[in-house]
């Protein structure tokens, strides 16, 4: 199922996250739900993605976690915190206004 996964979208939150894969197609093919202790783990065992999630002042730190695991990184201003599969589709259309 990852392996056809090009976009992750992220609802970074204090113990609980929220993770939505998407293919090129903008088809989802992952919804799961992470622990803290878990995030990085799975992060690690996926091949590169692009990763979305809102901007927020934990999120450049996460950021900086993904990229060390070879995934590209885009942080979006402005999306309610409850929809990360709205993250995960601007993230697949590119850049936001």
């Amino acid at each position: 199922m990852t392996q056809e996964m090009r976009v992750l979208g992220i609802d970074i939150a204090k113990r609980v996250f929220h993770a939505v894969g998407m293919d090129e197609r903008g088809q989802i093919v992952l919804r799961k739900r992470l622990s803290r202790q878990a995030l990085m783990p799975f992060i690690a065992q996926l091949p590169p993605v692009l990763i979305g999630m809102e901007a927020c002042g934990g999120s450049h730190y996460w950021a900086r976690r993904f990229r060390a695991h070879g995934h590209d990184v885009k942080l979006l201003q402005g999306w309610r915190h409850d929809a990360p599969d709205r993250v995960g589709e601007a993230s697949a259309k590119g850049p936001t206004a």
